[in-house]
Formats: structure tokens, sequence, C-alpha cells
């Protein structure tokens, strides 16, 4: 072989060497420093969250004459208003029978059909077992389902109906309207007008 054919294949190798690939034994991920950033969370088996934290309300058990007082208590349900409603309706788990608390929401008051929010209003049509409760009982539940479904983003009030048809309700005043229902009307019943508790009594003087 000539000096010059050396020489010619001499380059071509080293431009062969130059174009090739490592043979990886194993899949490596491409970081930042290959130009693209991690990715996280991509597995096939990755779900997102079914659930969220929403806050229901009942009644804080109290003595004979005085109105009761709503207490907020979680639940884990789908973010939504129908799911958010049912829970109210369920009942109390054990740990809330236990710590004394109640509902005066009758257990067989359903959704008639989904809820609407129109600016800021969430319109509920029940069926007629929300009339079980009655007089105090009644504005009882009314504060627990307007609390419970202001808990919603955007819902700043609650409109009622009872098999499509509107209806006047009693606010916590035992007063009477048509419009929608506001945690404002319930101020005696909302859980951060409990009064303060008594100061403690001065030492006695030696």
């Amino acid at each position: 072989m000539t000096r010059r054919s050396l020489a010619a294949l001499t380059v071509v190798c080293v431009a062969l060497a130059a174009c090739g690939i490592d043979d990886d034994a194993r899949p490596r991920l491409i970081g930042s420093e290959d130009g693209a950033s991690e990715l996280e969370d991509v597995t096939p088996n990755s779900q997102p969250a079914l659930g969220a934290s929403f806050r229901i309300y009942l009644l804080v058990a109290q003595a004979p004459g005085q109105t009761p007082r709503l207490e907020a208590v979680t639940r884990e349900i789908d973010p939504n208003a129908t799911a958010l409603f049912t829970a109210l309706t369920a009942g109390l788990n054990a740990s809330e029978q236990s710590d004394r608390l109640r509902s005066a929401v009758p257990t067989a008051t359903e959704l008639l059909s989904a809820p609407a929010i129109t600016d800021g209003v969430i319109t509920l049509d029940l069926s007629d077992a929300i009339f079980e409760a009655t007089g105090n009982t009644l504005i009882d539940a009314l504060a627990q389902i307007v609390f419970t479904m202001s808990e919603l983003p955007g819902v700043s009030a609650v409109q009622l109906r009872v098999n499509g048809v509107p209806q006047e309700w009693p606010t916590g005043d035992g007063s009477l309207t048509s419009a929608p229902l506001r945690v404002f009307d319930y101020p005696e019943r909302n859980p951060t007008s409990q009064p303060d508790y008594p100061s403690a009594p001065p030492a006695p003087a030696d």
C-alpha cells in the first residue's frame, strides 16, 4: 500500500469514528444538560386525584334554649356540588357522634336535578323531604345547607327550590325571604360567632 493510500484510509477511519454513537448498555435519562428538562410523574400508572377536601357543617350540642352553633368537619369527596350535598345528607360518622354533633337536615332530602351556579348563586332543587324539618329545626337545616354549599369556589348564595317551585325560607331571626340565602342570614349559627371565654377571675389578695 502506498503512503498516499495509507493516509487516505486513515482520514476515512477518523471520520467514521467521529460520527459514531455510543452503544449504552442501558437506557439513560436525558437531563437538562442535554437540552431537555427533566420529566416527573409521567409513568403510565399516574392518575389525577379523584377527591378533594371539603367542609360540611354540623350542629354542636347546646343547652336547652340556646341557639345551636355550626361546626365544620372535613369530607374527602369528588369536587362537585352534588357530592358535597350528598355528604351533608349522609349523616355523621362515629367520631362525630362521639363528639355529640348532630344534623338537622333530613337524610331523605334529595337533589332532583344537577345544581347550577350563575353569578355566584347556586340553585338546588330539593325533594319535599326537606319539610320533615320544621320550626327552628328547619332554620338549623337551612343554615347547614347554606354554609356547606358556600364552601364551593365561586358560590356566595344558595337558591332553594322544592320540586322545582321557588319557596320562602326562614332566616336566622325567623323572617321569611324568597331571595337567595347567604351565610349572613344565619349569624347566630356562624361557627365564628361563639362568645369569648370569660376571663379568669382575679387572684385572691394576700
